[in-house]
């Protein structure tokens, strides 16, 4: 529990000026139904992050998310990030599986637009590799044609931060979208099968984490 100092900005509408806040970054997880036969996925042209949240069912792989496919604890399309939490976003930004090889990669990032929206009002636009993830695998390797690629550096700090100025606060229920378009939607070709326990079977068809968008920043919680 926090006392917010005398003169401060004080974002919090759960207490006044007393808050429970804390480091929080959100995130979420698109898949992909991969023909195993010959390694491709074929995407879809829009993908809505922060729809489903953990223990809802996800619309790719029919099934249950839990904290491997994303944190949400509510829609973020219809309830925000619940009754009990306000989140000031000071950065976002997508990273992808190590498994994934460049060509897919190029693939993603050459076909895709996002819009990330707050209740009616767009606030950003644009492409996706002016917003890098901050994380991934860094290293060497003897192997041959092993290979793993990441949108910029992989670390926190080589992501885009706005700065308290200009971070954006989204109050308690306030719906917010953030809505990854593909005008022509790209097929994916591996060139290896994902590891081990990566896919999720769906009766014959296995399917594939391909992307994950991460909302770095500060929620607040209700003070206990």
């Amino acid at each position: 529990m926090q006392q917010v100092a005398s003169g401060s900005v004080d974002l919090n509408t759960i207490l006044g000026s007393m808050v429970d806040r804390g480091i929080w970054p959100y995130y979420d997880t698109a898949y992909v139904a991969l023909t195993t036969s010959t390694l491709s996925a074929a995407l879809n042209s829009t993908y809505q992050f922060f729809t489903v949240p953990n223990a809802g069912v996800d619309p790719i792989f029919s099934a249950a998310k839990n904290f491997c496919q994303t944190n949400m604890i509510s829609s973020g399309s219809s309830n925000g990030f619940g009754a009990t939490r306000c989140f000031i976003l000071e950065s976002f930004g997508f990273r992808f599986p190590s498994f994934l090889n460049k060509a897919s990669v190029d693939s993603i990032i050459e076909c895709a637009n996002f819009t990330f929206q707050i209740a009616e009002k767009p606030f950003f636009q644009g492409r996706l590799e002016d917003w890098p993830g901050g994380a991934g695998l860094m290293g060497v390797t003897t192997q041959t044609g092993e290979e793993t690629w990441t949108l910029g550096l992989p670390i926190p700090q080589a992501m885009r931060r706005f700065g308290l100025k200009f971070s954006k606060y989204i109050a308690p229920q306030i719906p917010f979208y953030f809505t990854v378009s593909f005008p022509t939607a790209p097929t994916l070709t591996l060139t290896a099968a994902a590891p081990s326990g990566v896919g999720i079977v769906v009766g014959s068809t296995t399917c594939i984490p391909f992307m994950r968008v991460v909302l770095d920043g500060l929620t607040d919680r209700a003070v206990q």
